[in-house]
């Protein structure tokens, strides 16, 4: 569907996002209002769009809020950077789509378990080092008593 002159109006019942979010993951929404007709129903229609963009991984830094689409507090960037960022993870999954933004080629689940996974890593590599400096501290310990031991004995040995 195409957006009128004004982009506002035409997306804050949530109708043409609902529709948005339905084409890239039809199983991510269920039923919502197409012609509300009030201002709950409105609101609804976004909290649907922001379950389904959860539901198919977006990021807590990404969603809206159902403020950010009410007259009083409205925020068409916050619902830009939403958009877009749903265009990200659409590619991410699959979609073959018109698409909006740069491509990304994982998930953000797979970039949480890429993250993760750089993070034990380097937790690994810390404990290794870790162990590493342990071990020398003891052999610098042995050398140290060895020669302790040794100028004890050449102490004793010069007073026979």
């Amino acid at each position: 569907e195409q957006i009128g002159k004004n982009f506002w109006l035409e997306l804050k019942n949530g109708v043409l996002l609902c529709k948005l979010v339905k084409g890239i993951a039809p199983h991510s929404i269920g039923k919502f209002d197409e012609k509300p007709k009030h201002y709950l129903e409105e609101k609804a229609n976004i909290t649907r769009y922001i379950d389904a963009c959860k539901k198919i991984g977006l990021p807590d830094q990404d969603m809206i809020d159902p403020l950010d689409m009410s007259d009083s507090k409205k925020d068409p960037l916050a619902l830009l950077r939403n958009i877009y960022a749903l265009g990200r993870q659409a590619q991410a999954m699959g979609y073959t789509g018109p698409s909006l933004g740069v491509r990304y080629y994982k998930t953000v689940e797979d970039q949480e378990r890429l993250k993760a996974k750089r993070e034990e890593e380097r937790k690994q590599e810390q404990e290794h080092w870790g162990r590493v400096r342990e071990a020398q501290r003891v052999r610098r310990d042995e050398l140290e008593e060895a020669k302790q031991a040794r100028a004890k004995l050449k102490t004793e040995q010069a007073k026979h």
